[in-house]
C-alpha cells in the first residue's frame, strides 16, 4: 500500500485465531484503491515470493511495538521477495503462498483522519467467506430473492417500512385531532347542559 499516495502503514495488529487483523492508514482508500490493494496482495500471494529472515546487529527497531524490548529479543528484518523489507519481532512463513488468500473486510475511522482497515487471510478468510455465503443464502430464502436481488429488495423493504411509519404518524395525528375535537365537544356540551 506504500505505493499509493498517502496510504503508508502507520500501525497494524495481528489478531488471535478468532480475531481479524488490521492495518492503520493515514486515510480511507477509495473503492478503486481498495479493489487494487486486495487484487495486488492476492497476486503477490499467488506469485509465491520467498520470505527471508535476517537478524542484523544494526537492525532498527523504531517501527516495532512499544512494548517490545529489543535488548531481550531479536530484531529480525523480514524480506518478502522484492516487495517489502521491514523490521519485525514475530515469526514468519517461508513463502507468500502459505498465506493462501487475503480478504479485505471494512474500514473504521480512528484518531481523526486515520483509518483502520480490517482483513483476514488463509483458512480464516475461507471460513469467513463460507459463513458469509451461507448467511446470504439464508437471507435470500427469507426474502425470496437471489443474491443479486438482495440489495435492491432490501432497499425497497426499507423504503416501504419508512413510508408505513410516515403513514402511521399521520394516522395517529388524525386520531389525536379527532379525539381532541370529541373531548372539546363533550366539554362544551357539559357546560351548556
Amino acid at each position: 500500500m506504500d505505493r499509493y499516495d498517502n496510504l503508508e502503514t502507520i500501525g497494524w495488529g495481528m489478531g488471535s485465531e478468532n480475531d481479524v487483523n488490521y492495518v492503520d492508514l493515514p486515510r480511507k482508500p477509495s473503492e478503486e484503491e481498495w479493489k487494487s490493494i486486495q487484487d495486488k496482495c492476492n497476486e503477490a500471494i499467488r506469485t509465491n515470493h520467498s520470505i527471508t529472515v535476517e537478524a542484523p546487529l544494526d537492525a532498527k527497531s523504531e517501527s516495532l511495538p512499544n512494548d517490545y524490548d529489543a535488548e531481550k529479543g531479536v530484531v529480525r528484518v523480514i524480506k518478502i521477495g522484492d516487495i517489502d523489507r521491514n523490521p519485525c519481532c514475530g515469526t514468519h512463513l517461508s513463502q507468500t503462498s502459505h498465506i493462501s488468500l487475503l480478504l479485505l473486510h471494512s474500514t473504521q475511522p480512528i484518531r481523526g483522519k486515520h483509518t483502520r482497515m480490517y482483513f483476514t487471510t488463509g483458512d480464516r478468510a475461507i471460513s469467513l467467506a463460507s459463513t458469509s455465503i451461507s448467511s446470504l443464502r439464508s437471507i435470500g430464502k427469507l426474502m425470496s430473492s437471489g443474491p443479486s436481488e438482495l440489495i435492491p429488495n432490501i432497499k425497497k423493504m426499507t423504503e416501504s417500512a419508512s413510508e408505513s411509519r410516515s403513514k402511521e404518524r399521520k394516522l395517529l395525528l388524525e386520531i389525536a385531532k379527532f379525539e381532541a375535537s370529541t373531548i372539546k365537544t363533550k366539554l362544551k356540551e357539559g357546560k351548556n347542559g
